[in-house]
């Protein structure tokens, strides 16, 4: 992701963000759309502990993933197909 796309990110239901530590975030349901509040609930998953949910501010996952200490891993529709040779089906 480019920076651009990045201080555009809306959490989605079923995105991970993933951190260089291992450990990762799982978010639970999509970020309110006009509501005025940034933070969102998600799962936190680190080797050793029982997973916890979290309130955790989109503004936050926004300046790691700037900074490079978090990745995101988004879920595709299942519909979607990578059809880059024309010649297979």
């Amino acid at each position: 992701m480019d920076i651009k796309a990045i201080l555009r990110y809306e959490p989605k239901k079923g995105d991970v963000i993933i951190y260089n530590d291992g450990s990762y975030t799982e978010v639970l349901e999509d970020l309110p759309v006009g509501k005025g509040n940034t933070f969102i609930k998600a799962r936190f998953h680190a080797l050793g502990v029982e997973p916890s949910e979290i309130n955790i501010h989109t503004p936050l996952i926004r300046t790691q993933m700037i900074q490079g200490k978090c990745h995101l891993c988004r879920k595709e529709d299942k519909n979607v197909q990578d059809n880059t040779d024309s010649t297979t089906e």
